[in-house]
């Protein structure tokens, strides 16, 4: 399937996944107060420096901690994130095929309103 200015859909549609993902990610599980990994109030203190092994926040994002949660708890939540991006894929397939269908030629960006329609130079 090709957009109207000839270019592929897929890459698009990909652009908008990943930037979907890291949204919902750092809204539902990051930067929300009521989430287990919530580590908002962290952002600000965080120095770009390569973290110690034994640092209390070594990982960036805490649900693949497994020193802290398990290699099992660490699965599960790839396992249970990696279905929620799945589903969103399916979601944005979904959408595409019911928009409505693109015209296959652009349309001219303004007609010419001062000529009557017929031909040569002089009208």
């Amino acid at each position: 399937m090709r957009c109207e200015d000839d270019r592929p859909v897929a890459p698009r549609g990909g652009v908008l996944l990943f930037i979907l993902i890291t949204g919902l990610v750092f809204h539902l599980v990051l930067g929300n107060p009521s989430s287990p990994f919530d580590v908002a109030a962290d952002l600000d203190r965080l120095t770009g420096a390569l973290l110690a092994p034994d640092s209390a926040r070594r990982y960036t994002y805490p649900f693949i901690d497994a020193a802290r949660y398990g290699y099992a708890r660490v699965a599960l939540n790839a396992l249970v994130l990696g279905a929620a991006f799945y589903a969103l894929g399916l979601a944005l397939v979904a959408a595409d095929r019911f928009r409505p269908t693109p015209p296959l030629a652009p349309r001219p960006l303004r007609e010419n309103r001062i000529s009557s329609p017929a031909r040569g130079p002089l009208k």
